[in-house]
């Protein structure tokens, strides 16, 4: 039973020539996306002053093969203690966005029926959706300090055998760089990785209660790509023009080449579900 009302459907939502509706739908939640940065930079926070620790010592040139085996034996260490970690992350982040999509459609479901309350139950495709998508946090998440000791361990080498780092920098500098870049990629990873589970869940949610449509909706900003004169006025393959999407129709069982709202990087559109009264799954 995904969907539950209290309180008596008003005759006229039924009534021919009012056969559906479109209610105002909301991206993923800005507020899940500072939570799941600030868990992101409380967790490389230590990995990060660990090799700040070492940047002086591997600037001092204490042999490829050493300062290898030491970075090495850091990017193990922190892959077994960051484990538990990571997980817990994945899991509190999915279930709060999750959450906080749910009661958002049930009062949008609420205030398009006019009825008092709406409560929807989570179905199995809902809870496979939100299990896939915290499974890619997790191994998401996990590159982060991969990749990060990996571009530690490349600069230290190219400024062994003396090749140009960018920009000039000297291995200190570009260290110091990196930790920044670190820390920004977390917050890409926190802000991108919402809006996907947001588009997730979302549909998993609507078309288990019988919504199979919707509306595409953009920020309506110069950020928007496709936008003329924009920051992005071309699309790509990844992220095509959503700039004319906006206020079309589509299906949720037919998706753009580069996914439904939220789902391409960067998105920030989402989805205003189009209620067809008559294939609405009420109980």
């Amino acid at each position: 039973m995904p969907l539950q009302v209290a309180g008596q459907l008003p005759s006229r939502t039924f009534r021919p020539g009012r056969p559906s509706r479109t209610v105002r739908g909301m991206r993923g939640s800005s507020k899940t996306a500072a939570a799941f940065y600030r868990e992101l930079r409380v967790l490389m926070g230590p990995v990060v002053q660990s090799v700040e620790d070492m940047t002086a010592w591997l600037a001092s040139n204490p042999g490829p093969a050493t300062a290898m085996a030491a970075l090495t034996a850091q990017k193990e260490q922190w892959r077994r203690v960051l484990g538990p970690s990571i997980r817990a992350i994945a899991r509190k982040w999915v279930e709060l966005e999750s959450e906080t999509d749910r009661r958002r459609l049930e009062q949008q479901i609420a205030k398009a029926l006019q009825v008092d309350v709406v409560s929807i139950f989570d179905d199995e495709a809902l809870l496979n959706a939100v299990e896939l998508m915290q499974v890619q946090a997790v191994n998401l998440i996990t590159t982060m300090p991969d990749m990060y000791f990996d571009k530690v361990a490349m600069y230290t080498m190219q400024s062994y055998q003396q090749e140009r780092l960018p920009e000039g920098r000297s291995l200190t500098e570009q260290l110091r760089e990196l930790h920044k870049q670190t820390y920004e990629r977390a917050k890409l990873i926190a802000v991108d990785q919402t809006q996907k589970l947001h588009c997730a869940v979302t549909q998993a949610r609507q078309t288990s209660l019988g919504i199979e449509e919707y509306i595409w909706r953009t920020s309506n900003d110069e950020r928007v790509v496709g936008t003329p004169g924009g920051v992005s006025p071309q699309g790509n393959p990844k992220h095509e023009n959503h700039y004319v999407r906006n206020g079309r129709k589509f299906r949720w069982d037919s998706p753009p080449s580069d996914g439904h709202p939220g789902w391409p990087i960067r998105c920030r559109c989402w989805a205003d579900p189009v209620i067809d009264y008559s294939k609405l799954n009420l109980r």
